[in-house]
């Protein structure tokens, strides 16, 4: 049995709920933490994400060869370069999803500079 289905039994008993409560607690506590330092935005195909603050209009998300998560990418005027930002987290593309899209699809990587 997995630890969060101990935890789902036991949120019914008397010594089990006071622990759910303080396990809810925690978790809002941290996210209101994470997102504090984030903002919420919508991808142009309507994703939800947070972000860094400071991001801009015309900002983009890219999943990078290696990493795991999504990154923020400011475009520079050279082409193909671009400044890092941070990561995101883009509900939806989290879990590979988006390089399962990518190689269903007739695009191509790109190489592009991160400056």
């Amino acid at each position: 049995m997995d630890h969060w289905g101990s935890l789902r039994e036991k949120a019914g008993d008397s010594e089990g709920e006071p622990r759910m409560q303080k396990m809810r607690s925690e978790m809002m506590l941290k996210s209101m933490q994470l997102l504090s330092e984030r903002r919420l935005f919508a991808t142009d195909s309507g994703h939800l994400a947070a972000g860094v603050e400071t991001m801009e209009i015309g900002d983009e998300v890219w999943v990078l060869v290696g990493p795991s998560v999504p990154f923020l990418l400011r475009r520079r005027q050279e082409r193909g370069q671009y400044s890092l930002l941070g990561e995101a987290y883009v509900h939806g593309v989290m879990h590979g999803e988006a390089v399962d899209v990518f190689l269903g699809s007739s695009e191509s990587a790109q190489t592009i500079s991160i400056i």
